[in-house]
């Protein structure tokens, strides 16, 4: 999220369930919070999913081995406008919803979903 907001993203929305990231990502967006539209939720991603939002982009790194995979992939592609993309990182051990283009670093594996209607 970081990242995309230094790039130039016009908005960017956090979601996470952890109130130990949500007060690191707090502390953090200050310094973009003057240039970029910055939204911290501390929620269930799943929980946030369910209320209509649409995105051009959706970075997920869900805890290894703990999660819903197919489902997250799931919620999170109708999320996603047409052309729009979903970035998942994951262990390189788990299942992935067939789909997407894979590649994998060390341990984990980077999965890239494009929406197209």
């Amino acid at each position: 999220g970081f990242e995309a907001a230094s790039r130039g993203a016009a908005a960017v929305t956090f979601v996470d369930n952890d109130r130990r990231n949500v007060q690191l990502i707090h502390v953090n967006s200050q310094i973009l919070q003057d240039q970029v539209d910055l939204k911290v939720v501390r929620k269930e991603c799943f929980h946030y999913l369910r209320v209509r939002h649409e995105y051009d982009i959706i970075f997920a790194d869900p805890p290894y081995g703990k999660f819903d995979i197919s489902k997250l992939v799931e919620k999170c592609l109708t999320t996603l406008l047409n052309n729009g993309r979903f970035v998942l990182e994951t262990s390189f051990r788990e299942s992935i919803p067939a789909g997407g283009r894979s590649k994998r670093y060390g341990d984990t594996m980077i999965t890239i979903w494009t929406k197209t209607v």
